[in-house]
């Protein structure tokens, strides 16, 4: 999905520009719209500040004040969905909709629903209704791309990917989006070759290096994967996860001794552990002697790990 790996700043920049231009979209005579817009205003104002309670108030009463004012629907829908709202807030994108067919961003909010839900044939269409008003649309274009590739349908997910990367020059989601689906494709170069183009100074470039990493044991390529690995660590000290996939990764490189391995081992538990340990919760298990014992063992390796073909 698009929102994998944006920073919450840059979510919360995007949500308060997205909102100012709902509530901004329709024209502002005077009379009851005139109180209407002042009353979206002040619920954005209010969600800005934290205060979800008191926005949700202003929206309706800009929907009791003109009943007939699409964008108070528009941004109530928003902070239903922000609350899970997701009846009220479909009704609300829809009774959008039928005040004015042309409110492209009505259309693909209801279709982002729809994809959460997974309806997705259901999302297509919405995602299609908006773009057919608005093509230069690109986030319509990744919503699009999520539908498609949860139809099956893989190329034609890439297409509207690749769309929305000439749409808009740098754009992250979308980059990290086609890499995901280019690897499931096997088409392992292009795939880094997408993330190749997220810049150096970019908060998600340590994500990039990781991801691009990730694929080239499969490459033969684990030598050069510690390298990014090391270089993600370098930006990101905190990247537990990273480190991680580098010691999965570590485990196929053919140049490192098992005591090697273990000592990066170590370095993980001295870097990430060990500051939790004060949070550990004592073991509540039964300590009888001679009892039996329940050994599990949880992994998401197993999805492509030949041990999962023993597994019954």
């Amino acid at each position: 999905g698009d929102v994998q790996h944006y920073t919450r700043e840059v979510e919360s920049a995007f949500r308060t520009m997205w909102r100012r231009w709902c509530a901004g979209k329709a024209s502002v005579p005077s009379g009851d719209r005139q109180r209407a817009q002042e009353l979206v205003e002040r619920g954005v104002s209010a969600e800005e500040s934290g205060s979800a309670g008191q926005a949700l108030q202003y929206y309706r009463q800009a929907i009791e004040a003109d009943a007939g004012f699409a964008p108070a629907h528009m941004n109530l829908g928003i902070a239903l969905q922000a609350a899970r709202d997701l009846g009220g807030a479909i009704a609300c994108y829809q009774r959008a909709i039928e005040l004015d067919a042309g409110y492209a961003a009505a259309h693909y909010n209801l279709a982002m629903v729809r994809l959460g839900l997974g309806e997705y044939a259901q999302a297509e269409a919405g995602f299609r209704a908006a773009l057919k008003l608005r093509d230069a649309f690109p986030e319509a274009h990744v919503g699009l791309a999520d539908a498609l590739e949860a139809l099956g349908r893989e190329a034609d997910a890439l297409d509207a990917l690749n769309t929305a990367i000439g749409q808009r020059e740098g754009y992250v989601g979308a980059l990290f989006n086609a890499s995901v689906l280019l690897r499931k494709m096997g088409r392992l170069g292009e795939a880094q070759a997408r993330l190749s183009q997220i810049p150096d100074d970019h908060p998600e470039y340590p994500f990039a290096l990781v991801a691009s990493a990730s694929m080239m044991p499969d490459q033969g390529r684990a030598a050069e994967a510690e390298e990014l690995f090391h270089r993600a660590l370098e930006l990101r000290p905190d990247y537990h996860e990273g480190y991680s996939n580098l010691l999965f990764v570590l485990n196929y490189h053919p140049d490192r001794s098992a005591e090697d391995i273990f000592a990066s081992y170590r370095d993980f538990d001295d870097r990430y552990a060990r500051p939790l340990r004060s949070e550990w919760r004592p073991h509540l298990n039964d300590r009888q002697t001679g009892r039996r014992l329940r050994v599990g063992y949880v992994s998401p390796d197993f999805c492509r790990h030949p041990c999962r073909h023993f597994i019954e």
